[in-house]
């Protein structure tokens, strides 16, 4: 039930050949010039920082990022929690309309605040994990460094509500091959999103409600923020506006499990 970007993996190995090449050209080439090299580099890094910034692209594999529509189901997610203070009255605004939320979980913030995660599962929204620490530098680290930070995550979620989550967002939506391999080998979905309040900052909840209502239609995943920096976030200003435009359009939120056709929760991975 899954949409995920096409896997464009070719376009990384075609790259690197091209570098490869631009190099044999410049020692080849009369006078040794550097200018192959250059262009064959700056192709290669231009096809890097593509796949690093955005998931669409599909550089570094496939990611889920939409659900297949089917009686109006979408899905609202949020990021950055829990938030001891926003999180749940989040979760109240999403219950008042008869909604169900999906909350990706930064795991330090899931040890300090169990009992918000564990409240979520309880009143039947799901949860995921968004890295440990929501560092950018999460996407630089080594395989054993990331297989650390995805189990420590999910450790984390597992010890507040007595699951092991499935569902894996990463920090900003920042990629690597080795994110996406990590996630392969131990069973965790990656998700992006179709729709972007860019609420993650301080910003106006009116321009959060009109970012989202712009493109929302059934089978989007929605992403919004429960937690910033400081302040309140413009996501609990800007849902109950969102919430009666999804009624009046026949819309619903449903978890990510039911719109994505796959499981939120699975098995600590044997490695």
């Amino acid at each position: 039930m899954s949409v995920a970007t096409p896997n464009r993996r070719w376009l990384l190995f075609g790259s690197f050949v091209l570098t490869y090449l631009s190099v044999a050209a410049s020692w080849l080439l009369p006078g040794r010039p550097l200018w192959p090299t250059l262009i064959g580099a700056l192709l290669c890094g231009a096809v890097i920082a593509i796949g690093v910034a955005s998931f669409r692209s599909g550089i570094f594999g496939a990611v889920v990022y939409r659900g297949r529509a089917a009686e109006g189901a979408l899905a609202l997610t949020f990021d950055d929690g829990p938030d001891p203070v926003h999180t749940l009255r989040v979760a109240d605004l999403l219950e008042e309309a008869g909604q169900r939320g999906t909350f990706f979980l930064v795991g330090e913030r899931a040890r300090a605040h169990p009992e918000v995660a564990q409240a979520l599962v309880e009143r039947g929204h799901e949860v995921g994990i968004h890295s440990y620490r929501h560092s950018l530098a999460h996407n630089f680290p080594s395989m054993s460094m990331l297989w650390r930070d995805f189990r420590e995550s999910s450790r984390a979620v597992e010890e507040a509500c007595g699951r092991w989550p499935r569902l894996y967002r990463p920090p900003v939506g920042l990629l690597n091959p080795r994110i996406l391999r990590v996630a392969r080998q131990g069973d965790w979905v990656v998700v992006g999103w179709s729709v972007r309040a860019r609420d993650g900052v301080r910003t106006e909840p009116e321009r959060v409600q009109q970012r989202v209502l712009a493109r929302l239609d059934a089978g989007d995943v929605v992403l919004m923020h429960d937690r910033i920096a400081s302040g309140e976030p413009a996501a609990l200003a800007a849902l109950p506006g969102i919430l009666r435009e999804m009624e009046r359009r026949g819309l619903r939120s449903v978890g990510l499990s039911e719109l994505l056709g796959t499981p939120a929760w699975g098995s600590p991975p044997e490695r």
